[in-house]
């Protein structure tokens, strides 16, 4: 079973500071996976504290399903409200084995034997892929294997709501691939309702259906994820998805005038946005005289080269603004090129009141 998680207008302040979150509010549908994205200490993860019942928020409202868990006159603790939390630290019981751990949260809280044998605590195991690690103890597992146990510890009780806190951190590149894997197959098997919190964007794209950037303590934008990363309304999105260059602009009939050149507009509805938003992989860098395509493009001076997986990242100059593009070929620093752009672009609100105003640009 799963339920549907909706937050109000929710405020949380500290006795030493203004607020860290300024009115949020996000819906999630019962069964769906929202990812939400920030820089650290942006209150991401007080955000999943108040949901859980461990913070009390000063205002706004937090339901789950039809019932109002946070209302001051009957809060419904956090023992009650079927919501499991993996936190960044794990919290794994170190005098417990991982069945125990499993097991914490079963009735009767099972030890020993009877937590070995609990099929409940195998099936997740199996699941998961720690079945031979049931009866050791979490200083004897490394971090993938402790991160699966935590995340079975969490999926015994089957929770209504899953919430987890930076769920790859500090995992090596091979463990981050096995757990997104793991963990989106859960999303996809009907699993609970889930708000994940992280400071990595492909990590928010792989794993949430939709993707919503909290920023000053309020949510910039929400949408599905490629929708976001390809193509924001604020420049919080713009940044917080990945490497972007954020390009000054003036709105013409035939498009976007920039130092880049004459960009076409990928919305009608932009025109009083003052930049838009480049991204790398759409900044094709070549020599000066190799024209690959018809685009129009403008020259540039190669500051710095490194290599990708694919192909090559290039930071070049176009007068006073720096970007970021990319090179099918190793080009050479303190060289000219030619700089284009592929495809449409997308104008980016520069709101005051909760974003930063880009003002030159390299990712």
């Amino acid at each position: 079973m799963s339920r549907a998680l909706v937050l109000d207008g929710v405020v949380k302040r500290f006795a030493r500071g203004g607020a860290v979150l300024d009115g949020v509010s996000l819906a999630l549908g019962a069964g769906t996976t929202l990812a939400l994205l920030g820089t650290s200490g942006s209150g991401k993860s007080t955000l999943l504290r108040i949901v859980a019942g461990l913070e009390t928020p000063e205002a706004g409202r937090v339901t789950l399903g039809d019932t109002l868990v946070n209302d001051p006159r009957s809060r419904l603790p956090a023992h009650l409200r079927r919501v499991g939390m993996v936190f960044q630290d794990l919290e794994l019981w170190p005098d417990r084995t991982t069945a125990d751990n499993i097991a914490f949260g079963l009735a009767g809280r099972p030890r020993g034997r009877a937590a070995l044998e609990h099929p409940r605590v195998r099936a997740l195991a199996a699941r998961l892929g720690i079945e031979a690690l049931l009866a050791r103890r979490p200083d004897s597992l490394s971090g993938g294997e402790r991160q699966r146990a935590a995340l079975a510890r969490t999926l015994a009780p089957e929770p209504d709501v899953l919430l987890l806190d930076e769920p790859l951190a500090n995992l090596d590149a091979e463990r981050r691939a096995d757990l997104i894997g793991l963990l989106a197959g859960l999303a996809h098997e009907g699993g609970p309702t889930t708000l994940l919190v992280t400071h990595d964007p492909g990590e928010a794209l792989a794993l949430g259906a939709r993707v919503a950037v909290l920023a000053a303590g309020r949510i910039a934008e929400e949408g599905p994820g490629q929708e976001l990363y390809s193509r924001p309304r604020t420049t919080a999105a713009a940044r917080a998805l990945g490497a972007a260059n954020l390009v000054p602009a003036r709105r013409e009939a035939r498009g976007w005038a920039t130092a880049l050149g004459l960009l076409e507009a990928a919305r009608a509805d932009d025109a009083t946005a003052r930049c838009v938003l480049v991204r790398p992989e759409n900044l094709r860098v070549g020599p000066v005289g190799a024209r690959e395509t018809d685009r129009p493009g403008v020259e540039a001076l190669v500051r710095a080269v490194w290599a990708c997986p694919r192909d090559f990242a290039v930071q070049a100059q176009v007068g006073e603004l720096t970007f970021e593009g990319r090179s099918a070929v190793a080009l050479e620093p303190g060289r000219r090129a030619r700089l284009s752009v592929e495809g449409a672009v997308a104008g980016l609100d520069l709101d005051p009141s909760i974003l930063t105003p880009a003002k030159e640009h390299v990712a």
